[in-house]
């Protein structure tokens, strides 16, 4: 009985000096990261969580955490292409960025593969200035070189961009 009452102190104890605030700061950071990628700037990203009550964050905070954000995108982005894709889906869609203090539209070129167990995978997403061939070849020999293979077929919107360099960079694909 005592053992069983100690298990449950330690598991009382483990919640609430533990895993509660590790879900408080992850839910901090949470909101600290998505004010950034919204274009909040860091003062008022810090206004905001001096005002939910937290105090004591250096200037320093927010620019870190974006950073450590920014390397695991990157990471993502640029890991390997380790099993054949079956099947790719092609799409870009326009995002208005603030790029050097000035907001313009963006594309966003973005590939989710198949395989041939019908796993779905986000392969890549990469933003260029607009939706163009020469842009569209570029994308698809990024995802060449990091090891995509196997593609019977492509399916895109009718961009004719699209069309014409998924031909050359997937001989024998089928295009819908």
């Amino acid at each position: 009985m005592s053992i069983q009452h100690k298990n449950y102190f330690f598991t009382v104890f483990h919640y609430i000096f533990l895993i509660i605030p590790c879900n408080v700061e992850k839910a901090l950071n949470s909101v600290i990261l998505e004010s950034y990628i919204q274009g909040v700037s860091t003062r008022n990203v810090m206004n905001v969580v001096e005002s939910l009550g937290v105090e004591n964050i250096s200037a320093s905070y927010v620019p870190a955490l974006a950073s450590e954000l920014d390397a695991r995108v990157k990471s993502f982005l640029e890991r390997r292409i380790d099993r054949p894709m079956k099947f790719i889906y092609i799409d870009a869609t326009y995002f208005k960025i603030r790029e050097d203090g000035r907001y313009g539209n963006k594309a966003l070129y973005v590939c989710i593969g198949i395989d041939s167990e019908g796993r779905r995978e986000i392969l890549s997403a990469h933003l260029y200035d607009s939706e163009t061939e020469v842009g569209w070849e570029s994308f698809f020999d990024d995802l060449k070189e990091r090891g995509l293979n196997g593609v019977e077929l492509v399916i895109s919107d009718g961009h004719r961009g699209i069309q014409e360099s998924g031909a050359r960079s997937f001989l024998g694909a089928a295009w819908q």
